[in-house]
This record gives structure tokens, sequence and C-alpha cells, in this order.
């Protein structure tokens, strides 16, 4: 199962699917933190942080603008959040590129 709030996202993952002919998939178009326990436990979240550090005066330019103070926000939302995503066996592999641009 996919999820992203972004709907480009959504529409690569879907692509990506369909050409690797992945035989079982979902792929939805929603706020993951959302989804707290809406879709019971997952084995694996994988995630890629916007983890950028942003003034209040870009917010309304940048993609990734609504993050909280300086984007920070969703990241710790993102934390907080995860041990209730994951089942007891499950495990996390999150992206962090403070330089991407």
């Amino acid at each position: 199962m996919g999820i992203d709030i972004n709907p480009h996202s959504v529409g690569l993952a879907s692509f990506t699917a369909k050409l690797n002919a992945f035989g079982s998939y979902r792929i939805l178009k929603a706020d993951a933190l959302a989804l707290f326990g809406v879709l019971g436990t997952l084995n694996l979240v994988s995630w890629n942080l916007p983890f950028i550090f942003m003034p209040d005066e870009c917010k309304d330019t940048a993609i990734d603008g609504y993050g909280g103070n300086l984007v920070i926000g969703l990241c710790l939302d993102f934390i907080e959040t995860l041990s209730g995503l994951l089942n007891d066996e499950g495990t996390t592999c999150t992206a962090l590129d403070p330089k991407r641009p």
C-alpha cells in the first residue's frame, strides 16, 4: 500500500507499480498521519520527510511550506505517530536530505 498527500506522487507511484507489474497494490491519496488507526498497523513505513528549514514568509510559494515552524512540525508529528502505525514486527525507513532545495 502506498499513501501520499501529493496527487503527483500518487500518480507516479501508480505508474511505477504498473510498469513493474506489481500483482497487488493499493495507492491512496491521503494524509497518512490522519489515517492513524483507520488502516490498522503496517509492516513497513517508508517516508521521505520534507525536512527543509524554511522561514514563514516562504510558506505560500514552497511545496513543503505547511509543515509547522521551519517545517519541523510535520517531522515531529510523523515521529510521534510512527509507533502507532507499525505492528510489533514492523520497521521504518526514513529518508532525510537537509540539502534538498
